[in-house]
């Protein structure tokens, strides 16, 4: 995010911020195969409200997107950006009411506050990988975008 969105946002200066905020990269994601973990939602929303904040005068519009593993990271990951749009701070542990619906939605043991996550265990080579294809993706987007914006290149 740093390294490419912020200075994006800086170089583009643009009036307001669209942004799909899908969670498919969370690592329990059966389609993505990649290794993000509950805490980087919290940091991703702030992110984005500060560079809308700073940038468009909070102009932000989020849309909802991908993640296929309602019992571990979209629920919480969507209220989490709700909670950051109006300016709110949700408290921990979880409401017991939010706990409740997941256990009848198929949930076997929900997550007791809004940002627990047993991380995947490392494995050298697919790691590795994750962090090549991610390298690349950014690479590919400097290309791409660094005729307009030079600075990027």
């Amino acid at each position: 995010m740093a390294e490419f969105v912020v200075p994006l946002v800086e170089a583009f200066g643009p009036q307001a911020i669209v942004t799909q905020c899908g969670v498919d990269h969370h690592h329990a994601d059966p389609l993505a195969h990649m290794l993000t973990t509950m805490d980087l939602y919290p940091e991703l929303w702030a992110t984005l409200g500060t560079l809308a904040d700073e940038y468009c005068d909070g102009r932000w519009v989020a849309l909802g997107g991908g993640g296929y593993n309602p019992c571990v990271a979209p629920p919480r990951a969507w209220a989490l950006l709700a909670h950051r749009m109006v300016g709110n701070t949700p408290a921990d542990p979880l409401p017991e009411r939010w706990r409740e619906i997941a256990r009848r939605l198929g949930c076997d043991e929900p997550a007791r506050t809004w940002t627990e996550d047993t991380a995947p265990a490392a494995e050298p080579e697919r790691d590795r990988q994750a962090a090549i294809h991610a390298g690349e993706a950014i690479t590919r987007s400097r290309l791409c975008l660094s005729p307009f914006w030079p600075e990027l290149g």
